[in-house]
């Protein structure tokens, strides 16, 4: 149906990663880099995305999603975790005090990098 369109609540992000901080903002998502390599091989909702970084810390945002997502506003958020040998944890939950922001923390345990999958869902 032409123009019509459902909010999502849930994301999927793959990527080779070391230690990076995930998050989610409206219908934007970037990632803040840990003190090791960059992300690499970084999909969003099957989506192919190469970032641009600001000072190899923050990348520019993800905006490309298929449909609009569903507002963070009051949400708790759940991850599970496809794929990866290291943490994934919710490390802040979305509240007015940061903007209804999540931020998800991924630590990939020594030495390297690994290719991680997670689904997030609010």
């Amino acid at each position: 149906m032409m123009g019509w369109s459902e909010e999502v609540s849930n994301v999927k992000f793959e990527g080779t990663i070391d230690i990076v901080t995930i998050k989610i903002q409206g219908n934007k998502l970037w990632l803040v880099n840990g003190p090791y390599e960059l992300p690499e091989e970084i999909s969003v909702m099957s989506r192919d995305w190469e970032p641009k970084w600001s000072d190899a810390k923050a990348s520019e945002p993800f905006t490309d999603f298929p449909e609009p997502l569903k507002s963070l506003e009051g949400a708790t958020v759940e991850i599970r975790q496809l794929k990866g040998r290291g943490a994934v944890t919710v490390k802040e939950q979305p509240t007015a005090a940061n903007q209804w922001t999540v931020s998800i923390e991924v630590l990939d345990q020594p030495p390297g990098n690994d290719d991680y999958a997670i689904r997030i869902t609010w």
